[in-house]
């Protein structure tokens, strides 16, 4: 059996995504979460000096992308087919940009806080949700964002919206209203059993 080792911050970030990964397709992995002081210790030792980091069977794989795309496609979580991971993984890199734009509220100049909530808000979100929303159109079901079963795409849209809105600092809420298609894949991950159980007793605060 492949032994798995996730280390990131005791955060959701960029690591929540590979949890839930793991978590719905019920692989076992330690999730090593670090305190920011244990950081520097650890750095030296990384391939790209940055976390998330994902060690397997003793290897070292850096890059949160790549992490996902990796760990989908061991997973089944991928798509089928060439052509639908492809779209799959269009929609993952899509909601980095969301993730970007959060992070750079939170973490940014405070003189461009609202200038960058403004940005979020108003153009970020509208923009890469409105055209996700045509992608699932064309290549969706009822439930889900690619194809007739879960993939890394819908655990993308669900995180990373439930991210922004988890947020107080930001005000959004109620984000999937105005696209039915992305409501319903949310409402799907949301209920998901082995989801619900772990926001219940295991998930970082998404601060």
């Amino acid at each position: 059996m492949v032994a798995y080792a996730l280390t990131y911050f005791n955060v959701a970030g960029r690591a929540e995504i590979i949890r839930l990964l793991f978590i719905v397709s019920g692989t076992l992995f330690t999730d090593n979460r670090i305190e920011p002081a244990q950081w520097p210790a650890l750095k030296a030792n990384t391939t790209w000096g940055s976390l998330p980091y994902l060690e397997v069977d003793g290897k070292i794989l850096g890059q949160s992308n790549a992490i996902v795309y990796y760990v989908s496609n061991q997973l089944g979580l991928g798509g089928e087919g060439e052509w639908n991971r492809a779209i799959v993984q269009s929609i993952v890199f899509a909601t980095n940009d969301i993730k970007d734009g959060l992070s750079q509220f939170v973490r940014g100049d405070p003189s461009l806080k609202e200038k960058n909530l403004s940005k979020l808000k108003d153009a970020t979100i509208p923009t890469i949700l409105g055209r996700a929303e045509k992608v699932i159109q064309v290549y969706g079901s009822d439930d889900y964002s690619v194809g007739s079963k879960l993939t890394v795409a819908d655990l993308a849209l669900y995180d990373t919206i439930r991210q922004v809105e988890a947020n107080k600092q930001t005000g959004i809420t109620n984000i999937a209203a105005n696209y039915p298609r992305i409501a319903k894949v949310l409402a799907k991950v949301a209920a998901h059993p082995k989801i619900v159980e772990y926001l219940a007793k295991e998930a970082p605060s998404t601060a």
